[in-house]
């Protein structure tokens, strides 16, 4: 079995109400393989569960980056918990959350 590691870049973001945001996490392999990115996304964890996922996420040096919201406003609603799921051969794997704030602009 490939043990996956997801590790949040940052364990606190702060986004303005005005702007796009972005978390971003490491993933890794025990095998050092690439993790797909279409086996990757986002969810906000509300009173247990993952709501608002969001995939396509955006991969580079082996970061892979979601966007919370759009590129011109995130509204304060989606402020809180994320994780990072990956979901690989049917197993998932969930991060530590990442804690994002919403400051109106």
């Amino acid at each position: 079995e490939d043990k996956i590691t997801i590790k949040p870049v940052k364990s606190k973001v702060k986004c303005k109400s005005n702007k796009g945001c972005n978390v971003q996490f490491k993933i890794s392999k025990e095998s050092g393989d690439a993790v797909s990115a279409k086996d990757v996304k986002i969810c906000q964890m509300v009173d247990g569960k993952m709501i608002n996922c969001k995939s396509n996420l955006k991969v580079k040096k082996g970061k892979y980056k979601g966007k919370i919201g759009s590129n011109k406003a995130t509204s304060p609603g989606l402020a809180g918990d994320w994780v990072c799921v990956v979901t690989e051969k049917g197993k998932e794997t969930v991060s530590d959350p990442v804690a994002v704030e919403v400051k109106k602009k």
